[in-house]
């Protein structure tokens, strides 16, 4: 086999962060009861906690200030009656506890078990993504779960990938693949630490980034010819 270890990237790869942001807001509004329009709150959330997470990824936010920040910043635009930290924490909460999978995943993982070494490589927060991908039916297959919350560093960082391959104790990179939905963060971290990328895109997005992966997928089973060819 050409591959050896695959880093899979969370959310958008594997997990169905979508629908589990759609769940946790909802208990959130309906918890502290305040009147809640799933297509305009989500709407404001969404465009708040992408451009905190770009952040983040610059490394110009750390990991423990994003939940407070996102939700002080979602509270005042919304004007809100209601405390951030508090309103942040629950919905944190109620995240964690959300353990829809893509179509495909658990296939996947299952064809790929024992043929090669499958980690997680996620730039999610501890407290969610170890709840949600620890207590999930993926978990059997996984060797590590790599936060970078934990780690110190985020993706695309190249030391987020360097403490991954030495907590493996893996010193080769031809052998190792980075399989994620996020061209920033999963795709160029891969390409400028030097091992192969896979880039899952099953909305057909077209890349006008300058960032190439040496692989793109619309569907998570043609993942599995590639990692074993």
């Amino acid at each position: 086999m050409k591959y050896k270890i695959a880093l899979f990237d969370a959310d958008g790869t594997l997990f169905d962060y979508d629908k589990a942001q759609k769940s946790a807001m909802f208990n959130a509004f309906e918890d502290f009861e305040i009147q809640y329009d799933e297509t305009f709150h989500l709407k404001v959330f969404g465009k708040i906690n992408h451009l905190i997470w770009k952040e983040f990824e610059k490394g110009n936010i750390q990991a423990e200030d994003i939940n407070i920040v996102r939700f002080e910043q979602f509270v005042d635009d919304l004007g809100l009656d209601v405390n951030p930290k508090n309103f942040g924490d629950y919905y944190l909460q109620k995240l964690s506890e959300k353990q829809f999978l893509l179509d495909g995943a658990e296939n996947l993982l299952s064809s790929l078990s024992g043929r090669i070494n499958i980690s997680i490589l996620t730039n999610g927060l501890q407290i969610v993504q170890r709840n949600r991908i620890g207590n999930s039916i993926l978990s059997k297959y996984f060797s590590e779960l790599f936060i970078s919350e934990e780690i110190g560093y985020q993706k695309p960082k190249k030391e987020i990938f360097e403490y991954a391959l030495s907590a493996l104790n893996h010193k080769t990179k031809n052998d190792v693949i980075m399989i994620g939905d996020n061209l920033e963060s999963d795709i160029l971290g891969g390409n400028n630490f030097g091992i192969d990328t896979c880039w899952y895109n099953p909305g057909r997005l077209e890349n006008l980034t300058g960032i190439h992966p040496v692989y793109e997928v619309d569907s998570l089973d043609k993942i599995y010819h590639i990692v074993i060819s």
